[in-house]
């Protein structure tokens, strides 16, 4: 494969990710090839995926690499022809027949069959029985990496499972695959779609380029000033996955595209800004680094094709307090760009020739992941049958998985315009109150960037991170306080000794005086400095000693 055609296709590709709409995948045409793969076709794994499998052999059966959807079905479902769906999907997608060859040093194979659907007893709370299925472990010593099941939740009530390791599968292969199998229940086939077979085994059987030293030179200069780890809040006793959720509503979103297009950029590098200026913040931190995803399906035969095309890469960020905003926006998208340009350096090639180490071990490329995707998920559209995430609240059935990063944040275009944000961290570091006002305060500094067009140009150290809820709780420091009326002392005190009189005011060593007698000594000690005036007719300066 040519490295620069790949890189190209590869830049044009994740830019039209980028552009903001809730676009489809493009309608695909595969090229014709083998209508089935040699029997016990096997491929060594992409640099991702050896990545993904080192993960899983150094915390086995954590389930951090599974990806998981829970849809309820409502409606007369049929579930023999659902499992019929089930497996013609499957034996239209190799990637849902895969195993670890068992044995072999990072080597995949396509079994002939996939598992077929799972019938579920109901057990208990359907959300944790849910949860149990998609956290169990898969099985490493032949067993597909692909499953899916199905649990009754009532009269024309169901819960549809799917899913699949990370190592063979990505975001995109699951809102394929739920369209796919929708479509083979409906008309009781699998989509025509030829070649898929073929191009599946044309991308696995081409050679990897190599990292030219052009590239790493790229990447040494462009993460130096980004050489410090990200210091992360760890405020709270460890916990499991924490998880928040907001929305940007049409109208944010449609003030986000305006100031795209006046500044010729798309959504991700104000997104990306946003987010660095509250972690930069809060690590008090000049330079922040994040990871961003991409779906690298650089030939149109791809595009049908499920499996695991990811590659992941840096963002480094400069955050200048004295730097406009803009200008923040502007080095973004050209880290951003330059990124694209140089995308074909493999991370773990990033992390061992261009990161320095720190403490004898090298630092991590990014402790933050940025995932912009341009495809909400698939529903299940067959006739007489309604559709809906199981859950909103329980990432690990929406297809978010676990906490790969300590923070990732999600955003997902909204059918009505808008702009979902899901965060999803490590529990050593957040909390899921801490997860919800990071997302807050990122939505806050956008809206800051995104109205920050009129002159003089406002600077990232004039960003601030107050929220509404903060508003409701802290006094605004550009504010003036309201001025409270006080009585003077004087009268406060001759008040007190005309209400309470005979009250103690002052006891000092045996001595004791009521408000009366203090009352009266005050007043004659006020008028003996009466009429000693100061210069100008002004009244004297009095200090009084205490002991």
């Amino acid at each position: 494969m040519n490295a620069s055609v790949n890189v190209d296709q590869m830049r044009l590709r994740a830019l039209d990710m980028l552009r903001g709409g809730a676009r489809a995948a493009p309608a695909a045409e595969p090229t014709a090839g083998p209508a089935a793969l040699p029997p016990g076709f096997t491929h060594g794994m992409t640099a991702v995926q050896q990545g993904i499998w080192f993960q899983e052999q150094l915390h086995p059966g954590s389930g951090d690499a599974h990806i998981a959807v829970a849809l309820r079905l409502t409606g007369a479902l049929d579930p023999a022809r659902l499992a019929r769906a089930v497996d013609s999907v499957t034996a239209l997608q190799p990637a849902l027949r895969s195993c670890v060859v068992a044995g072999a040093p990072a080597r995949l194979m396509i079994k002939p069959h996939g598992e077929p659907l799972a019938l579920l007893a109901p057990d208990g709370d359907a959300e944790a029985q849910l949860l149990r299925e998609a956290r169990r472990p898969f099985d490493f010593t032949g067993a597909t990496l692909f499953r899916s099941a199905l649990l009754p939740l009532g009269e024309n009530q169901h819960a549809l499972l799917l899913t699949a390791h990370h190592l063979v599968f990505d975001g995109w292969s699951m809102s394929m695959l739920v369209s796919q199998l929708s479509a083979a229940y409906a008309t009781g086939a699998a989509p025509a779609l030829a070649g898929v077979a073929g191009a599946y085994q044309r991308w696995f059987d081409t050679p990897q380029p190599a990292a030219t030293p052009e590239a790493l030179a790229y990447w040494r200069a462009a993460l130096a000033p980004c050489a410090e780890r990200l210091s992360l809040p760890s405020d709270h006793a460890p916990a499991a996955t924490c998880f928040a959720r907001s929305e940007l509503g049409r109208a944010d979103v449609d003030a986000l595209d305006r100031a795209c297009r006046e500044r010729g950029v798309t959504r991700f590098p104000l997104l990306a800004i946003a987010l660095a200026v509250v972690l930069g913040r809060y690590g008090n931190q000049g330079a922040v680094t994040l990871g961003f995803p991409l779906t690298v399906r650089p030939r149109a035969e791809l595009q049908a094709v499920a499996g695991n095309f990811l590659q992941t890469l840096p963002l480094p960020l400069v955050l200048d307090a004295h730097a406009s905003a803009g200008a923040a926006v502007e080095q973004a998208n050209r880290a951003f760009v330059g990124a694209l340009a140089h995308a074909g350096v493999a991370l773990a090639d990033l992390v061992r020739h261009c990161l320095p180490e720190q403490e004898g071990q090298r630092s991590n490329a990014f402790d933050a992941l940025l995932n912009l995707t341009n495809f909400a998920m698939s529903t299940f559209d067959a006739p007489g049958i309604a559709c809906a995430p199981f859950s909103d609240e329980q990432p690990e059935l929406l297809g978010l998985g676990g906490a790969k990063f300590p923070l990732t944040v999600y955003c997902e275009p909204l059918a009505d315009g808008g702009l979902r944000l899901r965060a999803v961290g490590m529990g050593a570091h957040y909390s899921g109150a801490r997860l919800a006002l990071v997302l807050a305060q990122m939505q806050a500094v956008l809206r800051q960037i995104v109205q920050a067009q009129a002159a003089p140009p406002l600077t990232l150290a004039a960003l601030s991170l107050r929220t509404p809820e903060c508003e409701a709780l802290l006094p605004q420091p550009c504010r003036p306080l309201p001025l409270q009326q006080y009585p003077a002392v004087p009268q406060s005190f001759l008040q007190q000794a005309r209400s309470r009189p005979g009250a103690l005011a002052l006891e000092w060593r045996g001595s004791q005086w009521t408000y009366a007698q203090l009352a009266a000594a005050a007043v004659e000690g006020a008028q003996a400095l009466a009429p000693h005036t100061g210069s100008q007719g002004r009244p004297p300066v009095v200090a009084v000693l205490g002991q």
